[in-house]
């Protein structure tokens, strides 16, 4: 049905049989080259992660239906609050993709109710992708392992934490300890998270690792 890539940082891009939506796409930031995302749906958790082109923009909250998916925004907190810059805050997207749901939480602030955000008389989460790096920055390894229990989703996909190549802003911790924390199964997906169908997805709750 879809799949699902792993670029740095909290940028994922999910290619349907219709379209492609690209998730935080300014790589730059984090030293990278930058990919190309022509033709990709563009949709940022913050306006700095926004690469100006021809695409269609999705950015902030409120209900979009473009190529195929459903796509909610809320509007949070960032995990660094500055109350100063009012236009700073951060969007949790929601997208339903072929039947799946899939919540991507970007550099929210770990104090957001997260059940109720993503709610909207249906509390499933099929796959979950949230930062586990931490460093005051983002939303550590132990706050990602609440968030995960609260939300139940069948699959979750750490980004944003520690990997070679990738220049942050503030040090990271390593993703395994995310994975020691959380204590469940482990998938190693390669470049890509190949999800087939509902059915496909993992009896249990599953990490997902993504290699960029």
């Amino acid at each position: 049905m879809f799949d699902i890539e792993c670029k740095g940082g909290n940028d994922v891009v999910i290619n349907t049989k219709k379209s492609a939506i690209v998730i935080d796409p300014n790589v730059t930031m984090l030293g990278l080259k930058q990919f190309k995302i022509s033709g990709m749906i563009e949709a940022i958790t913050e306006k700095d992660f926004l690469v100006k082109d021809d695409n269609v923009v999705i950015e902030g909250a409120g209900e979009y239906e473009v190529g195929g998916l459903l796509i909610y925004g809320t509007a949070v907190k960032r995990y660094i609050d500055d109350d100063k810059d009012p236009h700073r805050a951060g969007t949790i997207y929601k997208i339903v993709c072929d039947g799946l749901t899939i919540a991507i939480i970007g550099n929210a602030n770990s104090k957001t109710d997260f059940g109720k955000v993503l709610a909207d008389g249906n509390n499933t989460i099929d796959v979950l992708i949230i930062p586990v790096g931490g460093g005051g920055y983002t939303i550590d390894y132990k706050d990602a392992a609440k968030i995960v229990k609260e939300l139940e989703p069948k699959v979750v996909i750490p980004v944003h934490y520690k990997e070679d190549g990738i220049n942050y802003e503030v040090p990271q911790d390593s993703v395994d300890l995310f994975i020691k924390e959380l204590s469940v199964d482990v998938e190693d997906a390669g470049s890509k998270f190949k999800i087939k169908s509902a059915e496909s997805l993992p009896a249990s709750l599953t990490v997902v690792k993504i290699s960029k």
